[in-house]
């Protein structure tokens, strides 16, 4: 249970990564398609971050049964 917990806190902080970064861009007065496109690339790379930890927590379970 405790890996699941740790998995989720990494996941809520690459959202927040996200969020503040955007909140960044917007402050920069960044374009608009620009922030959009770096937003959307953040959440796609937090997306695969996280099905990649997943994978991992996985196998780990599956190793220490």
């Amino acid at each position: 249970m405790k890996k699941n917990t740790h998995l989720e806190g990494k996941e809520s902080l690459l959202f927040t990564l996200g969020a503040i970064s955007s909140w960044i861009l917007l402050k920069l007065n960044t374009p608009n398609w620009l922030t959009a496109v770096t937003v959307i690339s953040l959440a796609v790379v937090a997306e695969i971050i996280v099905k990649f930890l997943i994978k991992k927590n996985v196998e780990l379970q599956n190793q220490s049964k």
